[in-house]
């Protein structure tokens, strides 16, 4: 028997592939590029935003010294929320002993007095 002939269809296209590959890579490459020019100034641009906003937001940018003042005006208003609730508390109590005081005496006055 006579073998068939076998016929190689496919055609090596190396050279068109490479091409491609090459042009895939230069392409990637010059994406690359932008991309890390875009993000370089991108973050200087925000840096220079927040350092622009830190100075309008804090007298002098001093951001420490913003919480400092704060913090001192929560302290002064637990301070005086402290102070109210013990005066409340003492005028209360003094109001209380002054009324039984009162009470006492008008009852002592009147069992002196006798019955009418």
């Amino acid at each position: 028997m006579d073998e068939p002939i076998l016929v190689e269809r496919r055609i090596s296209d190396t050279a068109a592939v490479l091409g491609i590959v090459t042009q895939i890579n230069s392409s990637l490459y010059k994406l690359d590029e932008k991309l890390s020019m875009h993000i370089t100034s991108e973050t200087a641009i925000l840096a220079n935003e927040i350092a622009r906003v830190m100075l309008k937001a804090f007298p002098d940018g001093d951001a420490d010294g913003h919480r400092r003042f704060h913090e001192a005006n929560v302290i002064k208003a637990e301070e005086s929320a402290k102070f109210w609730r013990t005066l409340s508390v003492e005028i209360t109590k003094f109001g209380l002993l002054g009324f039984l005081g009162w009470a006492g005496y008008a009852l002592w006055k009147a069992f002196l007095m006798g019955p009418k």
